[in-house]
């Protein structure tokens, strides 16, 4: 066990330890994974105490060389939270921080917890370590700290096979490189409380960005917005890839086309999916 005190005079609210897979790329991945997982924590601590102004600084960053490893002892920064009540702060912060990173983790498993669930065991910290009592307090919401999780998880998955990330608080500590085979998408569905599909229907779509290199995405303007989109009209899109038919950003596309919108449990929506079904007529304005 490190003694801290033996390291900084500054007492770290918790700290991160990155290591590295030996011979699996270059040695400044740790520090570049550190940073990411800092930036993704300080996104989550606003998500879960969007009344107040937070912060992490690093207090003390330590490399192990022959390890291939990076220790950061970190430190809240709460500049509108009084002394007395700083604890609670930051044993709020540590705590909620777990049942995140514990939820991402689960999503591999068959019945992965819903995130609902998850933000009412926070809201439940906050209220045991009287933080309702603040002035300005509002209790952490869903679709925020779904965006935070998922942010989380994209630092996370920089991270190669071998490589080990733990946060270490409370006395404990807990992985954060588990379950980075879980996808963006899965991790949305996991949050989601309601599924709405509709199909058959006619859409008008700007091309905005055609699949010329075939990964499958397609990007559109659509009423304003820019959404992507998948093309299973397997017969057009096997002219497309032999050029017989020409696809140019601005081109107007009509096509039969299917979604699936996903909605929290207060009604938001998470995301929307969209698939081509079929190709009816393309308008090339230029």
């Amino acid at each position: 066990m490190i003694d801290f005190g033996q390291i900084s005079d500054i007492p770290p609210d918790f700290v991160l330890e990155v290591h590295t897979e030996h011979g699996n790329g270059d040695g400044a991945r740790a520090f570049r994974a550190i940073d990411d997982l800092i930036k993704a924590l300080i996104n989550l601590d606003r998500m879960l105490a969007p009344w107040t102004m937070v912060d992490i600084q690093t207090i003390v960053l330590l490399e192990n060389v022959p390890a291939h490893s990076v220790m950061a002892l970190l430190r809240y920064s709460l500049g509108e939270v009084e002394d007395g009540k700083r604890p609670s702060m930051v044993a709020y912060f540590n705590k909620a921080t777990v049942e995140m990173v514990n939820w991402l983790n689960a999503l591999s498993d068959v019945e992965p917890p819903p995130l609902a669930k998850v933000v009412q065991k926070i809201t439940t910290l906050a209220g045991e370590m009287n933080l309702v009592a603040e002035p300005r307090f509002e209790p952490s919401r869903s679709l925020p700290l779904l965006g935070a999780a998922v942010r989380l998880h994209q630092a996370r998955k920089a991270l190669v096979p071998g490589d080990r990330a733990l946060l270490l608080s409370n006395g404990s500590q807990i992985a954060l490189d588990g379950g980075r085979a879980v996808t963006t998408a899965a991790i949305e569905v996991a949050a989601a409380a309601w599924k709405i599909d509709n199909d058959g229907f006619e859409m008008l779509l700007v091309a905005e960005s055609p699949d010329y290199r075939m990964t499958g995405k397609w990007v559109f303007l659509h009423e304003g917005r820019t959404i992507e989109a998948t093309i299973e009209d397997a017969s057009w899109l096997s002219l497309f890839r032999l050029r017989s038919v020409e696809v140019r950003p601005g081109d107007v596309m009509r096509v039969v086309a299917a979604t699936e919108a996903l909605y929290n449990r207060e009604g938001e929506l998470i995301c929307k999916r969209y698939l081509i079904r079929s190709v009816s007529e393309i308008v090339q304005l230029g």
